[in-house]
């Protein structure tokens, strides 16, 4: 059997960016060969749930489509000029599409006859990997593991094997591992100030505070934020004030609304000193000035409240989450 590799400069440049370290095979002859291997970060499907999920298969958001992670590889290879299939193994087809949305295919009759000759030398239909692909006289069988849940099987292993000493290359293989994004991760100017908001908000879990209050943080300088925050401040506090119905969110003050004037509250502060004394022990400078106050908070409706005004004025730039109990209230 002869096949044609990829030109890895070629047909696989689009590859580079994902590139990472080889997986190494051992051979049932005993040699050793290590097989380019990639890493796709993959978005999670939070839309509506899709029917038949493969016995709990995780669900890509691939563009706007709802796929497997073998179909997200594969519209991968497609977008870049590349036609090949899911072979879906455990139900002997060839797919291009979500069971149940997009029926099976049959293969064209060179990647029939490629899969038939190996099928009979491993002597099973299974151990064949995951993605069959190719582009003009191009094949590249890829195997898909996710990250820290998946492990290289024997049966591919054997599949490998045959499939090289049948004719084929290392470079017709490919390993892509994939695991789910992770928000992108805030950065604070003090780590033990983003401990500080880990703990506070999300109970000590850090991918839920990347996830869930990515948007109530913005570090540009107080005064950028300040001036934004004053060319709309007007149209806030009037969408606050309808959201709540005129009731302060506050409610940390003994004489909370008695004046019936009204503020836009930012639940993080724009910029606080409140962490310096709590965290660094820190009340003044060495010359004697007060610290900087450090930039914090963002202008996103998310970190936007409504406060009576004094309840606004004695928060002032304290950090509070949520509204202490011991406090009084109205």
């Amino acid at each position: 059997m002869k096949t044609v590799q990829p030109d890895q400069a070629g047909h696989l440049g689009f590859l580079d960016q994902y590139a990472t370290d080889s997986e190494i095979f051992s051979l049932r002859s005993g040699k050793q060969i290590s097989i380019p291997k990639y890493f796709l970060d993959l978005k999670k499907w939070e839309g509506v749930p899709i029917a038949n999920t493969y016995n709990n298969k995780a669900v890509i958001d691939w563009n706007g489509e709802p796929v497997f992670a073998e179909l997200a590889v594969l519209r991968l290879f497609q977008s870049n000029g590349w036609k090949g299939v899911w072979v879906d193994s455990y139900r002997r087809k060839f797919r291009v599409g979500l069971p149940d949305v997009v029926d099976p295919i049959e293969l064209p009759e060179a990647q029939t006859q490629l899969l038939n000759t190996l099928r009979e030398k491993t002597g099973r239909f299974g151990g064949c990997w995951d993605l069959l692909l190719w582009k003009g006289d191009d094949t590249l069988f890829v195997e898909l593991k996710r990250r820290g849940k998946d492990r290289i099987q024997i049966t591919q292993t054997d599949w490998l094997s045959v499939a090289l000493e049948s004719g084929l290359a290392k470079d017709n293989f490919a390993i892509v591992e994939w695991d789910f994004s992770l928000p992108n991760r805030l950065i604070f100017e003090y780590p033990e100030d983003r401990k500080f908001f880990v703990d506070l908000l999300s109970g000590g879990d850090e991918e839920k505070f990347d996830k869930e209050f990515s948007d109530y943080f913005d570090f540009n300088h107080q005064a950028i934020k300040r001036w934004v925050f004053n060319k709309t401040s007007k149209k806030v506090l009037a969408e606050l004030i309808e959201k709540y119905g005129g009731k302060c969110q506050l409610r940390i003050h003994p004489e909370c609304s008695t004046t019936g004037v009204w503020h836009p509250d930012h639940i993080i502060p724009l910029a606080s000193a409140e962490l310096h004394r709590k965290l660094r022990h820190l009340t003044n400078n060495s010359d004697g000035s007060k610290p900087e106050s450090v930039s914090y908070g963002s202008n996103h409706p998310k970190n936007l409240t409504l406060a009576c005004e004094k309840c606004n004025l004695r928060k002032k730039h304290r950090i509070i989450w949520p509204v202490p109990k011991d406090e009084e209230s109205c």
